[in-house]
């Protein structure tokens, strides 16, 4: 089997990267040999591969009584009208199962995921599809995806041709209900090509693991009452955007046009970049220490997750966002779009029973703490004082 090569999804978002598994065909053909290939197919007529079925869907069953009808009939009336018609029927359901098997011989297929995936947000769950013949196109397939945990199915139909040599994707908008560790499994490729007589199905499960961010949640938070962790504007020793000249660079790819110095440039004859200073407005820390016991409750659990996620991004949003502490870790910083994300997908395998004491919180920060009120509700609160309510 020949690798395809990949077919990228516009406007697909650069960070996570878009994953798929490998490719996957009906399992036919093996051997490059003609002969041996030819002998494995004769096997496969009376064994076929495991997870391929062939049924007879209600207008084939019907087309077999007919069948059975007519051959009595003829039998005992040894009219040749009905022999002909006899034979017409079973030569259409021959040559049903013929152009069936055409059909999936050519097909190729792997699953495609791009992300990131957030509770009640939708995100794109792709099956691409490749023909491998050199001649026919491929037509009239469904594919039945679902998911391990949360139970959500979708049957992706392929409603146009597939010229040989093209690739094409079916998309499907999933919106997870629920954070954590999922799974999205690509069930089985079903067709009833041509005449919808026969229903050919390969079940040979792709599975994919993906992560569910907590969802994102309306509690604003009022800091009037919160004392501030340094003064906004402060410089800081890391290069970052300010107004005061750090160093000057060679341009890297990734670097933004507005940093970049043009007197430098044109004097030295090649791109050359400012680093500023950085002025400090990470005025946050945002802890998930606390007790097993305080969350009992699986919901507020979850509220407390999706809480704490909103938190986290507005705060990065805003500048003012120093870390996160983790129970038993020490503050993660958070100063881009990676290490946001590695708290999100942190946020999504965290469990009750992994609550504990918060790890080494950073000095003269201000700490921003979590904690449940009655049995629905959850508070966070910065030195005792509720700053705001989910």
């Amino acid at each position: 089997m020949s690798e395809v090569p990949p077919v990228e999804r516009e406007g697909a978002t650069p960070a996570p990267p878009e994953t798929r598994t490998e490719w996957r065909d009906p399992g036919f053909f093996v051997r490059r040999r003609p002969f041996w290939s030819a002998v494995r197919l004769a096997v496969q007529l009376f064994k076929p591969p495991r997870g391929h079925r062939t049924l007879p869907t209600r207008a084939g069953a019907v087309l077999i009584l007919l069948c059975l009808g007519i051959g009595t009939a003829a039998f005992n009336t040894s009219q040749n009208i009905l022999y002909i018609a006899l034979a017409l029927l079973l030569s259409s359901l021959l040559l049903s199962g013929v152009l069936s098997w055409l059909n999936f011989k050519g097909c190729r297929w792997r699953l495609s995921v791009s992300g990131p995936f957030r509770a009640g947000e939708t995100a794109p769950v792709a099956v691409e599809i490749h023909n491998a013949h050199r001649w026919l196109p491929l037509y009239s397939m469904a594919f039945e995806i679902d998911t391990q945990v949360g139970g959500d199915k979708k049957t992706l139909h392929l409603r146009r041709g597939v010229v040989p040599g093209d690739t094409v994707k079916l998309e499907w908008l999933w919106k997870p209900s629920r954070r954590g560790e999922e799974v999205v499994i690509l069930r089985r490729l079903v067709s009833k090509f041509p005449f919808g007589f026969l229903r050919k199905s390969i079940e040979f499960p792709m599975e994919h693991p993906v992560l569910v961010w907590p969802a994102k949640i309306d509690a604003p938070l009022t800091f009037s009452r919160a004392r501030a962790a340094r003064p906004m504007g402060r410089l800081s020793h890391r290069a970052g955007y300010g107004a005061d000249l750090r160093n000057l660079r060679d341009y890297r790819p990734g670097d933004p046009l507005r940093q970049i110095h043009w007197r430098a440039t044109a004097r030295q004859g090649r791109l050359t970049v400012r680093e500023d200073f950085e002025e400090t407005r990470h005025a946050y820390v945002v802890s998930l220490g606390g007790s097993a016991r305080q969350w009992r409750r699986a919901a507020q659990f979850e509220k407390l997750c999706s809480f704490a996620a909103t938190v986290v991004e507005d705060l990065y949003r805003a500048g003012r966002l120093q870390g996160v502490v983790f129970p038993r870790e020490r503050a993660r910083p958070v100063h881009n779009l990676g290490e946001l994300h590695a708290v999100f997908d942190a946020l999504a395998r965290l469990h009750p029973e992994d609550c504990g004491p918060a790890g080494e919180e950073p000095r003269y920060a201000t700490v921003l703490t979590f904690r449940p009120e009655g049995s629905e509700s959850v508070l966070c609160q910065s030195d005792g004082i509720t700053v705001g309510q989910a």
